[in-house]
């Protein structure tokens, strides 16, 4: 199973029936996401969605090998 985690031209589509799910972040970790999703133009939210995603996919795979 592959996840796409390219970070989209313009604005994403809205997730329809989205569920806010809250993370907790060190000061630095959450600094660090600003930063990083300033860099790439995106909004925190749509990065962390994409690190989650990226992760996802990496445990998912891990998982096929074992």
């Amino acid at each position: 199973m592959s996840i796409s985690t390219q970070a989209p031209f313009g604005r994403a589509p809205k997730i329809k029936k989205a569920i806010r799910t809250p993370i907790a972040l060190s000061p630095e970790e959450f600094e660090t996401a600003n930063n990083y999703a300033a860099s790439q133009q995106r909004s925190r939210s749509s990065f962390m969605r994409s690190m989650y995603l990226r992760g996802l996919d990496d445990f998912l795979r891990s998982l096929s090998t074992t």
